[in-house]
């Protein structure tokens, strides 16, 4: 598994579309030169199938680039952007009927692709492999499917990458390519085009791919729903549109169904709605379709349920000429389900997330990386938190060397109620201390693999349920070490669904969805007061220098897959004895003082036994590391840290010997 390095500085955007506030939410993006302006990045390379127009298969597919595996992910082979730029209508070829593939040994004939599109499976030999016989047999571009479900992957370049220099690589999903792999075995003469903008086509209206707004989640419990929807769990119809033809683009209108197909039943239609835009007022521009504000019929509550099933949204693009249909319709689907919480796609049958692409920063830095979870029914406890790590390296299955990891549930407390996210205002309620087992590579944890925390510590130094409350947002999250990378969905992309439902109520709606990365990386601690190096939700937050909203091209993929399990009738657990008989006590005993603290605080620390690494960490009221500093070889210690410039506020001490784990709370006076 291969990593991309995307966490960086992102674009402030919360202007964009501030100005339709008062109007209809139909707001050009003002990206109106072809193919030397942004919007060709706010887009991104699509691939798409163009031919013929009968073919099932036929519009824009998930795909990823390739990168090196080095953590940077710097990409190999030729740019669509570059000469002699992008590929229009060209057919694709397979090799040889039954193999499908480029093995280690394979050596294609020359000039057997020219002018082709070379359409390989992976699997059986390196990627940059498969990509220079594709180049040296004369294809114009080269296509390889995932052969694992889930979603397409990066690539790294391997022995023979950077030899590839004059065509461009891209992945697509198992699903689309196996898809497209029986049209073409059939006898479908099948094109494809990889382009940056533009279709080649006079009339082209179409969806910005991963364009449509989402709902809170990809997956919640069913009955989460069962006394209706609070605000954050309604739905949005809207989307990213663009006008990908050379003429302007004339009587436009988006319309929305929402569907619920329980499990085992039928489907039936709960919504409908479209919003009219008329014309597009220039060629190759892109309009945030969204209704009005004084209608805001597109944001709007689910019916109250407590069955499970999947809620599939559909999104169809109607014009008065459009050359290709390919690109006018979208679903976002989402599911109720028994016990999970997921931002990111989620593997029902194998009770995992899909991590397809991996991200991180290289930096010494620690981050903590999460989503933000809305729950609107309490009383279960959390169960599981699922996450998946890959190191720095390009040798997928190697023995994973993260020691342990912290993943924490912090909730938040609305101090204030301003709907906004301050410092202070999130507090950990739990936090569990993964170990891995690196015995060896048949029992270690490797790599890229999935893991799951369980033993969770709430309040104090025990073992104990972490009780999640009605009407209360939580941030699910672990902290990722320098040199790691987190596994992401890939594939989905939150923002529209942030644009829409703030958009539509700028005054009382703000939409958390996953946090990300904004700043600058030269601190060398997460949250150093002294810059604004941290991780938010991308809308809402309030932080010195702070931005609040992030561009849409920087999102794309960026939702961790940390889902959430719950358990619906926790056992109560009574502490009063555990003392006395021994029963869930902690190795770890911590007392803080002074607290309330102001320019320093120390910690006296007394272990049952002496651990080989004891690590002190603060975290703030942000979720943001503070400070991290360890001792080797305790049983017992005073540990001082400074204070001084830390701001007034609430803080956690996280401590951890070896496996054990608690948390301390105290504050900060000024």
């Amino acid at each position: 598994m291969k990593r991309i390095d995307t966490l960086k500085q992102l674009l402030f955007v919360a202007a964009l579309g501030a100005s339709a506030a008062a109007n209809a939410q139909t707001k050009a993006l003002n990206f109106t030169t072809p193919f030397n302006n942004s919007h060709a990045s706010y887009v991104g390379v699509r691939v798409a199938v163009t031919g013929p127009t009968t073919t099932p298969t036929l519009g824009d597919k998930q795909y990823t680039i390739t990168n090196d595996g080095s953590g940077t992910g710097t990409p190999w082979g030729r740019a669509v952007t570059a000469a002699p730029g992008p590929i229009i209508d060209v057919p694709i070829q397979m090799v040889a009927l039954g193999g499908d593939t480029v093995v280690a040994t394979t050596t294609l004939t020359a000039g057997s692709f020219a002018g082709k599109i070379a359409f390989i499976y992976r699997g059986a030999s390196e990627f940059g492999h498969k990509a220079l016989q594709a180049q040296n047999a004369g294809a114009v571009a080269c296509v390889i499917v995932n052969n694992i479900a889930g979603g397409p992957i990066g690539m790294g370049a391997g022995a023979e990458g950077a030899s590839v220099t004059s065509i461009p690589v891209v992945m697509i999903s198992k699903e689309d390519g196996d898809a497209i792999c029986g049209q073409y075995r059939s006898g479908v003469a099948i094109t494809m085009t990889l382009t940056n903008w533009g279709s080649g086509k006079t009339n082209d209206i179409g969806f910005v791919p991963g364009g449509g707004a989402m709902w809170h989640a990809y997956a919640v419990p069913a009955d989460q729903l069962a006394s209706g929807s609070p605000e954050a769990y309604k739905a949005v119809d809207g989307a990213f549109i663009a006008n990908y033809g050379s003429a302007a683009g004339a009587g436009v209108s988006l319309s929305s169904e929402l569907t619920f197909t329980p499990t085992g039943g039928s489907a039936s239609s709960l919504h409908t709605s479209t919003v009219t835009l008329g014309a597009f007022t220039v060629a190759d521009s892109i309009i945030a379709m969204f209704d009005t504000l004084a209608a805001a019929t597109n944001v709007y509550s689910l019916p109250a349920s407590t069955a499970t099933g999947r809620y599939d949204q559909k999104f169809t693009i109607n014009a008065t000429t459009d050359d290709y249909l390919g690109n006018n319709q979208m679903v976002n689907s989402f599911y109720a389900t028994d016990s999970v919480y997921s931002k990111g796609r989620y593997d029902f049958a194998n009770n995992k997330p899909f991590s397809t692409q991996f991200s991180g920063r290289s930096t010494p830095a620690d981050v903590i990386w999460g989503n933000m979870y809305y729950v609107n029914k309490g009383g279960a406890a959390v169960s599981k938190v699922q996450y998946s790590f890959s190191m720095n390296t390009t040798t997928a299955g190697t023995l994973i060397d993260a020691g342990n990891t912290l993943v924490y549930v912090f909730k938040w407390a609305d101090a204030n109620t301003d709907n906004v996210v301050q410092n202070g205002e999130l507090s950990i309620v739990g936090v569990a201390n993964h170990a891995y087992d690196v015995s060896s590579i048949s029992k270690g944890d490797t790599s890229g693999g999935i893991f799951a925390a369980t033993e969770w510590k709430a309040q104090g130094k025990v073992a104990d349920n972490v009780i999640l409350e009605d009407n209360t947002w939580y941030y699910v999250a672990v902290t990722v070490p320098s040199g790691y990378f987190v596994g992401c969905d890939g594939v989905l992309n939150e923002y529209p669904r942030v644009y829409g439902h703030f958009y539509n109520k700028p005054s009382s709606s703000l939409e958390y969805c996953n946090l990300n990365f904004t700043g600058s990386d030269s601190s060398a601690i997460q949250g150093s007061p002294s810059d604004n190096n941290a991780v938010m939700p991308y809308t809402g937050v309030s932080i010195v220098q702070a931005v609040d909203s992030f561009s849409f091209d920087n999102t794309k993929g960026l939702i961790p897959s940390i889902p959430m399990t719950i358990n619906k009738n926790p056992l109560v657990i009574d502490h009063s004895h555990d003392a006395v008989n021994n029963v869930n006590k902690s190795t770890i005993g911590a007392t803080l003082y002074p607290n309330p603290a102001v320019n320093s605080i120390t910690v006296s620390l007394e272990l049952t036994k002496t651990a080989n690494r004891v690590t002190y960490t603060i975290v703030d009221g942000l979720a943001r590391i503070v400070a991290k500093e360890v001792s080797n070889n305790v049983k017992s210690e005073k540990h001082t840290f400074n204070t001084s410039k830390l701001p007034a506020g609430n803080y956690n001490l996280v401590i951890t010997a070896d496996k054990d784990v608690t948390v301390e709370k105290f504050t900060i006076v000024k």
